[in-house]
């Protein structure tokens, strides 16, 4: 005897919070975007199949979703549209969250800790604030010490740079990008 049920969820129930790495959505250049799924009691939904898609829920992307609600996924947003997250826990439950709107002027940090041995560091930014900001100086720092300073010539391309795991300590890592009089532009951790 078939023992499955099937229930209904409410859509009042789900809640998607958005952390755009690097502070905020930028136009026209590679963003990642990480998000979290929790229910109205913020536990974390599990099972939950997830896309992105734009106003006309067109399929952006396929956000890969780690555990306990948690994803991620990059793109490109364009000028002018909006995006969203379709969240469905089941058929008869599925649920739209908007997307930040993305900025037309800006810059944004992606690092990657994924390999074993290197941390990648890369700095996207749109032609508009390349047209301002040329350069920009990456600094890398841990327990107080400064590990890595390097210097990105955005309108030369030279966006990215690797730093040796072999060097670290345990513990957190602050990555903030500056501009030419050393204002902080974004940060990572």
């Amino acid at each position: 005897k078939d023992q499955s049920k099937t229930y209904f969820l409410p859509e009042s129930e789900l809640k998607v919070d958005f952390f755009p790495e690097g502070g905020v959505l930028i136009n026209s250049v590679t963003n990642r975007m990480s998000f979290r799924i929790t229910d109205a009691n913020k536990i974390p939904a599990i099972n939950a199949k997830v896309l992105l898609t734009d106003e006309s829920k067109q399929i952006i992307a396929s956000p890969i979703i780690f555990e306990n609600g948690i994803g991620m996924f990059e793109f490109i947003p364009e000028t002018g549209k909006k995006y969203q997250l379709q969240v469905a826990l089941n058929l008869n439950n599925q649920k739209y969250f908007s997307l930040p709107a993305a900025a037309n002027n800006g810059m944004n940090l992606i690092v990657s800790n994924l390999s074993s041995s290197k941390i990648f560091i890369q700095a996207n930014a749109d032609e508009l604030f390349i047209g301002k900001n040329k350069v920009v100086y990456i600094l890398a720092q841990q327990n107080g010490n400064t590990l890595f300073v390097k210097k990105f010539n955005l309108e030369e391309a030279q966006n990215a740079a690797v730093i040796n795991k072999k060097d670290l300590a345990d513990g957190l890592m602050q990555i903030t990008a500056f501009d030419t009089k050393m204002h902080p532009l974004a940060e990572r951790w």
